[in-house]
């Protein structure tokens, strides 16, 4: 077997169960503008072929090849291009184009509360690779993983999250060992452009055979072995499964995107409602109003400022991070004017992170130590 990961994310704000998936390709002309426009349900993105400028009315996750995720902040226009991942957040209003004399072509994965309305503008086309309602979702945050595979003949294998099966090429045997298992049929090559046909249920035990074009649903814990006819098959393989390491990422988002980057305006977005901290510091403020409050004061007080991860580790729903901050002293901070010191003060933070926010908080701050840097201890 060989295997091509195309979208491998870290997502939250699902919509609830049941769900709609979709595993779609859309290719956009030379001069197709989509949006602006908002989605129901987050989608993650792979392009395929061209240059495509995206902008949006929220934060949008961009990887570029190899390198690390990044957040593309709201009302900007960028650039993504052949090899590029893009997770666009559910019911984010946002616009895309086609970039140059070329198409354009992405591949994703898109979870929607209902089934999407399947009308776009002039030079867009959709093809509807797989589809599938989600009886049951896992937990946020979730990793979406979209492959290309190359498969022969594989055992029986439980599936750890739900799962969508689209064949490009070849044919496949696929036999269940439990309830759910739907398949569709690709539609005749006269047929009209629409949705796929209705789902074909196959029981518990049972085999069948699907040939290009063609495609599958696997509910979550539902084992499947399969085998090429032939051949060897090429599936596009979705699946989507608990991710403790995305609250992780998380918190790491509020370290490196809202803290370093200044962005408190993220603070409502990676921290709950309802959030509470419960270590405060001097004069701060409970909730996100005093996290806002904290970031705001120290860009001020230290313009130069930075933070840094030194270790990051998760446990069940909680992460721990120890951090340090350097700066320069520019701006009065707890009531010390400045001094124009450099500082480096070291912290440690415990987040319980559920449903993709941040819901309370613990921590521990080095003040003495801050303060002796400052000269200010007796």
């Amino acid at each position: 077997m060989t295997e091509s990961v195309l979208v491998h994310q870290s997502i939250d704000g699902l919509p609830p169960a049941p769900a709609f998936a979709a595993v779609a390709r859309f290719v956009y002309q030379p001069g197709a503008v989509f949006g602006p426009a908002a989605g129901t349900g987050p989608v993650c993105m792979h392009i395929e072929s061209g240059s495509m400028v995206f902008s949006a009315k929220g934060p949008l996750l961009h990887t570029s090849g190899s390198q690390p995720p990044t957040v593309m902040p709201p009302d900007v226009e960028f650039l993504v291009v052949a090899g590029d991942q893009l997770v666009v957040p559910g019911n984010v209003t946002h616009s895309a184009r086609t970039q140059g004399q070329l198409p354009a072509s992405m591949v994703g994965v898109a979870i929607f509360p209902d089934a999407p309305a399947l009308q776009f503008p002039p030079g867009i086309s959709f093809q509807a690779l797989a589809l599938g309602q989600a009886a049951i979702l896992p937990d946020e945050p979730v990793r979406v993983d979209l492959v290309r595979r190359t498969v022969t003949d594989e055992p029986l294998r439980r599936i750890a999250g739900f799962t969508l099966l689209h064949v490009e090429s070849g044919s496949v045997s696929v036999t269940v060992d439990g309830p759910g298992v739907a398949i569709t049929r690709a539609p005749a090559a006269d047929a009209p452009p629409g949705p796929p046909g209705p789902p074909e249920p196959v029981p518990p035990g049972g085999q069948v055979l699907l040939a290009a074009g063609d495609s599958g649903m696997v509910p979550t814990g539902v084992g499947i072995a399969l085998r090429a006819s032939g051949a060897p098959a090429v599936l596009l393989q979705a699946t989507a499964v608990p991710d403790p390491a995305g609250r992780q990422a998380v918190v790491r988002r509020f370290y490196y995107d809202a803290w370093n980057s200044g962005r408190p305006g993220l603070v409502d977005q990676l921290f709950a409602q309802d959030f509470v901290n419960h270590v405060l510091l001097p004069g701060q403020l409970d909730g996100r109003a005093g996290v806002r409050q904290l970031l705001d004061g120290l860009s001020t007080a230290f313009p130069d400022g930075s933070v840094s991860i030194d270790l990051q580790f998760a446990q069940a729903d909680r992460v721990v991070t120890r951090h340090t901050f350097r700066g320069t002293h520019r701006g009065t901070f707890l009531g010390v004017a400045p001094t124009q010191r450099p500082v480096t003060v070291t912290g440690i933070d415990l987040h319980l992170v559920d449903g993709g926010t941040i819901r309370q908080a613990w921590g521990y701050l080095d003040l003495v130590g801050l303060a002796g840097q400052l000269g200010v201890l007796p």
